[in-house]
């Protein structure tokens, strides 16, 4: 191999002088010649740098192209993705749907067939049961590059890939309905027992025998357990006209109710009604069936027949509502319900439950419902809640008598014949019983025992009018309701509230006892029933589990 030697300008001009002086040129003139012919122009093309910016902006064109024509391919790859995957998305969501009828893996593949997407291929595997349907599918197709094969990437691979499950838990449902007096107008109540026995049938029919349990709790201004569910639970016996009781402060931040610790029973009294109505006309405490609590239903007819017995009428308390609500949905009801099953009062499919919070196959669901504000409650005072009273019966006196009543006055220590006014040293007729508090209050309201039995002395008049007290005002009932409404909360019950035509104040205690502000429903007519049947779909919703 030869050497080869790179010469400058300069060592060029040397070499030519040397040869015009061999052959006897002059060298002056030529020298002069060659530097403007030939010499300067190399030397510029030497210093000009045009060519190589020409050159590094080819490069950089070149560079930008293929970065375009790579975001082209890309872009290409995302669209193609992004269909594919909400293709396979509705494809699995519908094909899991345990409502309908058609094979699973058919519903994905015609999906597909119908999305418009090409030259693509499915994977799908399915696995179902009594209680649910698993639908895995992946989809995949080949995009060929524009651009990308530039840098040696001819195809890229579209993947997609998802789960899908609809999975019939166990349901344990609490409906707190109010009854107050206000749900009788404008229809509310009708419109309630429509939507609420459509949300009862929805929830049965898309479950299994034995999934659903449904209790309901109707509340006013007390919540009425029921003589039989009241068995179970220790209440005070100061009489047994009435099953409704009062709870402590304290008993409004856990979600468990004792069998076993005394709960006060509210007196069975009248506060309200002036008039001679014996036994008492309005009780504070209702004694009917039909607005008693239905714990634990597993039956469609016998839960729309509760729902069509109920009425309106009373005050508000949505807090000892919601204290009995959550209480039928604790681990410790399970003792109740399983003396319910013993004794034929309770589905025996749902042995064992309320199950434990822990158990991830159930659902513990409340609803509270209501078209007001927390109102008043009402007992009658300690002292007079039992123990014998003043006031004195006839037992020979003929049924619907008025003249076998007397009071005895301590102070005069004689007895005062009501219907004549007049006084004696003895009570009235020949068989005369002292009747106890309980037995006083169930015969005669607190203003008609003041205004009649004790007319003789406005002072004693007034204090027997007066024998009860306020034991929950609003302000109380709505901070209970909160505290309630944070332990249903942190125990993971899922809390869905109404307000019904409410009040502002009404619809911002239900939006905030509520378990996020999208589980809260402001309704008005009719669309009660659309807020039902929006929790029913939140209920039985399917979720992607992937």
């Amino acid at each position: 191999m030869r050497d080869v030697t790179v010469i400058g300008v300069s060592d060029m001009e040397r070499k030519i002088e040397q040869i015009a002086m061999t052959v006897g040129w002059p060298i002056m003139g030529l020298n002069t010649r060659l530097k403007q012919t030939v010499f300067k122009p190399v030397r510029r093309f030497r210093r000009d740098e045009k060519g190589g910016m020409l050159i590094f902006a080819l490069l950089c064109f070149m560079g930008m192209l293929v970065g375009a024509g790579m975001a082209i391919d890309f872009m290409r790859y995302e669209n193609n993705r992004s269909r594919m995957q909400a293709t396979l998305d509705r494809a699995i969501l519908a094909a899991a749907a345990l409502n309908q009828p058609l094979d699973a893996e058919a519903v994905v593949i015609d999906y597909f067939a119908k999305s418009g997407l090409k030259d693509y291929t499915l994977t799908i595997s399915v696995d179902e049961g009594v209680n649910f349907r698993t639908v895995n599918a992946s989809a995949a197709l080949t995009q060929n590059s524009l651009f990308l094969n530039m840098v040696g990437i001819d195809t890229l691979s579209v993947i997609t890939a998802g789960i899908a499950e609809e999975r019939i838990q166990k349901l344990e449902v609490s409906l707190v309905l109010d009854v107050s007096g206000s749900m009788g107008s404008n229809s509310k109540l009708a419109n309630l027992k429509v939507a609420a026995k459509d949300f009862a049938q929805a929830l049965i029919d898309a479950g299994r025998v034995g999934k659903v349990a449904i209790s309901i709790i109707p509340y006013n201004g007390t919540v009425v357990v029921g003589s039989r569910l009241a068995q179970e639970y220790n209440l005070t016996v100061e009489h047994n006209a009435s099953t409704c009781v009062r709870f402590d402060d304290e008993d409004f931040f856990t979600t468990t109710l004792s069998t076993s610790q005394s709960i006060e029973r509210v007196a069975h009294f009248d506060y309200q009604n002036s008039g001679r109505s014996s036994p008492i006309a309005w009780p504070e405490c209702d004694t009917g069936t039909d607005s008693a609590i239905l714990p634990f239903s597993t039956s469609i007819a016998a839960i729309n027949a509760h729902i069509d017995g109920l009425s309106a009428g009373g005050m508000t308390a949505s807090d000892i509502g919601m204290k009995w609500g959550v209480s039928l949905l604790d681990p410790s009801a399970r003792d109740v319900l399983t003396n319910l099953i013993a004794s034929d009062d309770a589905d025996p499919l749902l042995a064992d439950r309320p199950v434990a919070y822990s158990d991830g196959d159930t659902l513990k669901v409340i609803i509270l419902m209501t078209d007001g504000d927390n109102t008043n409650q009402y007992d009658i005072i300690q002292e007079r809640k039992s123990g014998l009273s003043d006031v004195w019966l006839d037992h020979d006196a003929p049924s619907g008598s008025t003249t076998k009543y007397s009071v005895y006055d301590t102070d005069r220590e004689e007895y005062y014949y009501p219907h004549d006014r007049t006084w004696h040293a003895t009570a009235l007729g020949g068989n005369p019983v002292q009747m106890t508090y309980p037995e006083l209050w169930g015969t005669f309201s607190t203003r008609y025992v003041g205004s009649y039995f004790y007319r003789y002395s406005r002072s004693k008049r007034d204090d027997m009018q007066n024998s009860y007290e306020l034991t929950a005002g609003g302000n109380l009932s709505d901070e209970r309701l909160s505290n309630m409404c944070s332990a249903a909360k942190n125990a993971e019950i899922m809390v869905f509230t109404i307000g019904f035509e409410a009040p502002i104040h009404g619809q911002s205690v239900m939006r905030s006892c509520a378990t996020s502000p999208a589980y809260f429903y402001d309704v008005d007519g009719l669309e009660i029933a659309d807020a039902f049947n929006s929790i029913v779909v939140t209920i039985q919703k399917i979720k992607l589990v992937q």
